[in-house]
C-alpha cells in the first residue's frame, strides 16, 4: 500500500514522553506537520534537558504520562523514554486507546523484558518501532543494491559506527545521559543498536537471522558511570552460515558509521555520513550513489514520522515492528552472554511471540 501523508486534521493532540534528543526531533517533527496541534511533551522533573525546543515549538510541558492523558484524548503516542520505562508507557498508551505509537529504539533493555509488547502491538493499537536510518537516504540505497545483486551473494560483512560519547550530547553532562547511566539502559550495544538492525533488514531476508554471536565488551574510555559498555566487537554468524563483524564504540575521537558487504567479485562499500556508496572490484571503484550528506538525518527523521502517520491514518503496516526490535535485543542478550563465557560463541535464543517460551535458532 502506497503512502500518503494524512491530512492536517488528522493529528490534533499528540503526547511525546521524553524530552531529550529523540523526543525533541520527533515533537519539531511533529509540529512541521501540524502547526496548529496540540503536542504534549512529558518531562521528568529531575530531567537537565534544555527548555528551548519545548518553547520554540509550543509544547505544553507535563511531569507524567498520567498527566497528559488524563487532561484529553491523543491521535499518536511517542515513547522516548529511557529504555526501562518503554513498556510501562507503551502500555499506558495502548490502554488509553492511542491508535499510533512511536516506539523509540531500543524496544526494552533485554528481549525477556520487551515479551509485553508482543501482546500490545496485538491489539487495535499500532506500534512502529524508530529506528531511524530504514527511513534514511543510504541505507534504503544499500538494501536495493543487494537486493539487485550489484555484487552478487553477500559472503561477509562488517558494520562500523564509532564517536565519541562527549560529542553525543554537548548540552548534558556525559555521565548523567541516558547512554552514560546503567539503570536508564545506557551503554553502546542498546543506545546503537541501529547496526544490528541494519544487520538484520539487510541480510536476514536471504541469508537467515543471526544465528550465534561472540563478543567482546570494554567498559572504559567514555564518561559514563563504569557500569555501561562502551566497546562492542562481535563476531556474527547468520543462519545461513554467512558471517561478518560488528564494531561499535562511544569512545573514538573520529566520528565514522560505514559498512561493507563483500561478494564473489566486488565488495558493496557505504559511508553513511556521506551518502556514498561504492562498488569497489578488481577492475576499480564505481560510485554508485553519492547522496547529500548535509540534512540527511533531518530527512531521516521526517521519512519515519511520515511513516507513523501514513500507519496511524491506516494507510500502511508498521515498517520496523515490535518483534524487530526483540530480534536486535536478542542479539545485545547474546552479546553480553557470549562475553561473560570471555567471548566464547553463543547461540541465539528467540522468545516465540505470544508463548512465552523461547527456542534456539
Amino acid at each position: 500500500m502506497n503512502e500518503k501523508a494524512p491530512g492536517p486534521d488528522d493529528v490534533r493532540r499528540a503526547v511525546i514522553v521524553g524530552s531529550g534528543s529523540a523526543g525533541r526531533r520527533h515533537l519539531t517533527a511533529l509540529r512541521c506537520r501540524f502547526p496548529d496541534a496540540e503536542l504534549v511533551m512529558v518531562r521528568r522533573p529531575d530531567s537537565t534537558t534544555p527548555l528551548d525546543v519545548p518553547a520554540e515549538q509550543g509544547a505544553v510541558l507535563v511531569e507524567s504520562l498520567d498527566e497528559a492523558l488524563g487532561a484529553g484524548p491523543a491521535d499518536l503516542g511517542v515513547v522516548a523514554s529511557p529504555a526501562p520505562f518503554h513498556v510501562e508507557h507503551t502500555a499506558a498508551f495502548v490502554e488509553a486507546g492511542v491508535r499510533c505509537v512511536l516506539l523509540e529504539k531500543p524496544v526494552a533493555t533485554s528481549a525477556e523484558l520487551a515479551e509485553p509488547l508482543v501482546g500490545l502491538a496485538a491489539g487495535s493499537t499500532d506500534v512502529v518501532v524508530g529506528y531511524h536510518l530504514r527511513w534514511s537516504d543510504t541505507a534504503p540505497a544499500v538494501r536495493s543494491l543487494l537486493l539487485d545483486g550489484v555484487v552478487g551473494s553477500v559472503t561477509s560483512f562488517g558494520f562500523h559506527s564509532a564517536q565519541h560519547l562527549s560529542n553525543w550530547r554537548p548540552w548534558a553532562r556525559t555521565e548523567q545521559t541516558v547512554s552514560g547511566r546503567a539503570e536508564l539502559g545506557g551503554g553502546i550495544l542498546l543506545e546503537i543498536s541501529h547496526e544490528l538492525d541494519g544487520l538484520r533488514w539487510l541480510l536476514a531476508g536471504s541469508h537467515g537471522e543471526v544465528d550465534r554471536v561472540a563478543a567482546r565488551l570494554r567498559f572504559d574510555g567514555a564518561p559514563t558511570d563504569g557500569n555501561v559498555d562502551t566497546v562492542a566487537d562481535i563476531d556474527v554468524v547468520l543462519a545461513d552460515g554467512t558471517s561478518g563483524v560488528v564494531h561499535l564504540d562511544m569512545t573514538s575521537p573520529v566520528h565514522e558509521r560505514r559498512w561493507h558487504f563483500d561478494g564473489p567479485d566486488a565488495t558493496l562499500w557505504a559511508d553513511l555520513l556521506t551518502g556514498r556508496i561504492e562498488r569497489r572490484g578488481p577492475g576499480g571503484t564505481e560510485v554508485l550513489v553519492d547522496a547529500a550528506a548535509e540534512g540527511e538525518r533531518d530527512r531521516a527523521e521526517g521519512g519515519l514520522i511520515d511513516h507513523v502517520l501514513a500507519v496511524q491514518a491506516g494507510l500502511t503496516e508498521p515498517g520496523c515492528t515490535v518483534e524487530d526490535g526483540i530480534e536486535v535485543l536478542q542479539i545485545v542478550d547474546a552479546a553480553r552472554r557470549s562475553h561473560e563465557d570471555g567471548g566464547a560463541p553463543v547461540d541465539t535464543v528467540r522468545t516465540q511471540p505470544g508463548t512465552g517460551g523461547s527456542a534456539r535458532a
